[in-house]
């Protein structure tokens, strides 16, 4: 082999990453609109303030068209797709802790549209590869 093809060992390992990733990127997309309604509730949200939580990740998902597409010619898809998750990754984990440490109804609802939108972004960025 003179370097241009991936191993069997290789083939596996990158199908098993990016499926796990994969799985884990739809999980952190969707368990905010899984967990809405009771969050509306304890938080005091009324359905306008629900509704924007709910689409500030397609806020930052769309805006990030071609930023993901730049950065992964530029800097490469195998640079880029580690970094995005993380980030991602980073955003779903924080968000709760953040949210509850806010206190009060006005800057937890800010908290958590920025918090969104950062999540379209980086998984954005995470899928034009």
């Amino acid at each position: 082999m003179d370097g241009r093809y991936w191993t069997r060992t290789e083939k596996k390992q990158w199908m098993i990453g990016l499926f796990s990733g994969c799985a884990t990127l739809y999980a952190c997309r969707t368990v905010m609109p899984l967990c809405a309604v009771p969050m509306a509730k304890e938080l005091g949200w009324d359905k306008t303030e629900a509704g924007s939580v709910l689409s500030a990740f397609f806020w930052g998902y769309t805006m990030t068209q071609f930023l993901g597409g730049y950065l992964s010619d530029r800097v490469g898809g195998d640079v880029v797709l580690p970094i995005a998750a993380c980030c991602w990754s980073l955003v779903t984990f924080w968000t709760p802790q953040l949210v509850y440490l806010a206190g009060d109804k006005f800057l937890s609802l800010r908290i958590i549209i920025l918090s969104r939108v950062l999540l379209g972004v980086f998984q954005e960025i995470d899928e034009v590869k």
